[in-house]
């Protein structure tokens, strides 16, 4: 699968982007404004993300929503973008 790379003024509402390498590291473009690019990064479980409830597991799951400056330097690898689907 193909990447690009872009600053976060050229991000479109909802690119997938990978904010780091390693697991749980993708995020959507949920929001921008003319300052900021909201993210939304749901993740998963692993085994220590578990409740006992009974006889029954309940697995956790989380979201993070956050963030960042338009302004910045920093880069992002946008894996799929709505502008190409």
């Amino acid at each position: 699968m193909n990447h690009y790379t872009v600053k976060a003024s050229e991000l479109n509402l909802g690119d997938t982007v990978e904010l780091f390498e390693g697991p749980f590291s993708f995020a959507i473009v949920k929001k921008i404004s003319h300052d900021l690019v909201w993210f939304y990064r749901p993740y998963a479980t692993t085994a220590n993300d578990v409740a006992y409830a009974g006889n029954q597991l309940i697995c956790l799951m989380g979201v993070e929503e956050f963030a960042v400056s338009r302004q910045g330097s920093t880069t992002y690898k946008v894996w799929q973008s709505m502008t190409t689907r």
